[in-house]
């Protein structure tokens, strides 16, 4: 290269180093109030306001799914471990379809141990995320499923935010979902639907868990757990 190429190259070097940088979108400088720059970074500058945040009364929660279930006897274990799982804004701000078991169903497979569960959640790591993955095991996003959106005779596939397949059929005039988790596969009628503003509830008197669902400091012992606990005793008993 040239003396003469490079003094250009200098040259353009040294004009492009004094372009403001805000004008490329970055900001170095403090500008004063006469528009000009503030050659000092340690003076204060009155950046205004801060934006105001969203106050959390001024959501709207009529008709929500997560009102539905606030105001529920039926739902009311069920939306406990939501609120302890801090998935609750999932029911008011996101378009779901959820399954919500009752406070029967959650008592078939032991409501001292969910309990015990839903109170550790709050300071105890292993039983928050275990929470929060049984309850996804029950939320299907962004499908939207009614009695409506499923011909008489026809069935529709989802998948639950914790990634599980689940079938969905209308026969007979009645609703029911087959979901398969892990080793698991449970099917359960969907006895009352809720149509709220962003979403439907189906009743559900079943709990969906997968084998390795932890609740209350222990297993889960659905049935595919105890079949597998049975034939390992009894291998161990034939050696």
């Amino acid at each position: 290269m040239n003396s003469g190429m490079r003094c250009l190259v200098l040259a353009t070097l040294l004009l492009a180093s004094c372009v403001a940088e805000d004008d490329l979108g970055f900001e170095v400088t403090n500008p004063g109030e006469d528009g000009e720059y503030n050659d000092d970074p340690t003076e204060p500058v009155d950046m205004g306001e801060p934006e105001a945040l969203e106050d959390p009364e001024e959501i709207i929660l009529d008709g929500t799914i997560y009102s539905i279930l606030n105001e529920s006897d039926i739902f009311s274990m069920f939306f406990d471990a939501v609120k302890a799982a801090h998935l609750d804004a999932v029911l008011y701000r996101e378009k779901v379809t959820l399954l919500a078991p009752t406070n029967e169903a959650i008592n078939k497979y032991g409501g001292k141990r969910w309990n015990q569960t839903v109170d550790g959640a709050k300071k105890n790591i292993a039983d928050y995320y275990g929470l929060r993955r049984i309850i996804m095991h029950h939320v299907i996003q962004p499908k939207l499923i009614s009695r409506a959106s499923i011909p008489h005779g026809s069935s529709l596939v989802a998948r639950t935010m914790s990634g599980y397949k689940i079938l969905f059929s209308h026969t007979r005039s009645k609703l029911f979902a087959e979901i398969f988790i892990g080793s698991n596969r449970t099917e359960v009628e969907l006895s009352h639907e809720y149509n709220t503003t962003n979403g439907f509830i189906h009743q559900s008197e079943e709990m969906f868990f997968d084998t390795m669902d932890v609740i209350g400091g222990g297993t889960q012992l659905v049935p595919g757990m105890l079949v597998l606990i049975l034939s390992g005793s009894w291998i161990l008993l034939r050696l």
